[in-house]
């Protein structure tokens, strides 16, 4: 297996009392962990009201489609999310390969890798 050399990262600053910030579960795990993501996320009930952020270390050259499939694990959306879109609770935001994920005053902000 190629070594891996993804950029991911999550960043979180002090929330300016922001209630979409005020929960927040950050997950990591290295290329291995697929299947933790799934069995943690089918795990949760469906209004667990709190925003997770998901960062998968992998090869910057793979399409990731973990949005997906989390969907398929439960009610709770999952996506990649956008440059400065709000942050909301009950959501999975899973960072893009290759890009830095920060969180910032109630918005995520994506970023290309160094």
């Amino acid at each position: 297996m190629p070594e891996n050399t993804s950029t991911d990262t999550v960043i979180i600053q002090k929330p300016k009392d922001n209630p979409a910030t005020q929960r927040i579960i950050v997950i990591g795990a290295s290329a291995g962990g697929f299947e933790a993501f799934k069995k943690i996320i089918h795990a949760l009930p469906p209004d667990f009201h709190a925003s997770i952020f998901i960062v998968w270390h992998m090869s910057p050259d793979i399409h990731s489609v973990l949005p997906q499939v989390l969907n398929q694990q439960n009610s709770i959306h999952a996506a990649h999310p956008y440059n400065h879109e709000k942050i909301k609770p009950n959501r999975i935001y899973v960072a893009p390969p290759d890009h830095h994920m920060l969180i910032e005053d109630g918005e995520v902000l994506i970023t290309h890798g160094p």
